[in-house]
């Protein structure tokens, strides 16, 4: 169960609604994700071979160098990024990906800082159906919440 409310603090506001993508390991989005296809390529890592084509991501964090932001930049033009990004820690690399692909003129990602709680709880969601959708939205009460039907 997904009991609300769950900290959300927004870092740059935007509305998303789809499935969830948490990963168990943070990922470089710069050679460990296929810039055509979204999908995890990084040896080793625990979701290698999944897409973060239309997810609302869940991650601690990014992991890499400054051309990190290029990456998902390039994933957002292409349409094979996720439509939303949820941090345990401040990351900049999304951040400025999403201010450059809103100048760019892309919609922009929303990006977010969870709690580690909101993390685990999401976390649980996604392993119990990896399907159900969730709604991220500033605007109400519940930031995150599963979606009704």
């Amino acid at each position: 169960m997904f009991d609300a409310p769950h900290r959300v603090e927004f870092l740059l506001e935007g509305v998303a609604e789809a499935p969830l993508l948490v990963l168990d390991a943070p990922v470089s989005l710069w050679g460990g994700v296929d810039s055509l296809t979204g999908v995890v390529t990084e040896v080793g890592h625990p979701q290698q071979g999944c897409s973060l084509a239309g997810v609302l991501l869940v991650t601690e964090r990014t992991k890499g160098s400054t051309a990190g932001p290029g990456a998902l930049l390039e994933l957002i033009a292409r349409g094979c990024a996720p439509l939303a990004v949820l941090l345990s820690e401040p990351d900049p690399v999304p951040l400025a990906a999403s201010m450059a692909a809103q100048f760019a003129g892309h919609a922009p990602l929303p990006v977010a800082i969870i709690s580690d709680t909101t993390r685990e709880a999401l976390r649980d969601q996604y392993l119990e159906d990896p399907r159900r959708s969730f709604v991220l939205d500033p605007t109400h009460a519940d930031r995150i919440r599963p979606r009704t039907w």
